[in-house]
């Protein structure tokens, strides 16, 4: 679960009765370990469905001050 407390996701979290802003997954992928979301903001290089190492997202969203909670699917 991913958040940012501006912007749009506060009102997303009312709206929906939510605690995250959108969910990201976490996958291997030929043993590399890759974040993939959809964004549609400014701030990340892609908009979109994206796929990003775990290593360049955890950087992204530590530069968009992103609010993270790792659930397990299972």
């Amino acid at each position: 679960m991913c958040r940012r407390l501006d912007g749009i996701d506060p009102l997303i979290m009312v709206g929906t009765g939510s605690h995250a802003g959108h969910v990201a997954s976490a996958m291997w992928i030929d043993d590399e370990l890759f974040v993939v979301e959809t964004l549609d903001e400014a701030r990340w290089p892609v908009k979109g469905v994206q796929k990003h190492t775990y290593i360049e997202w955890l950087e992204l969203a530590k530069a968009n001050s992103y609010d993270v909670a790792w659930l397990p699917l299972s």
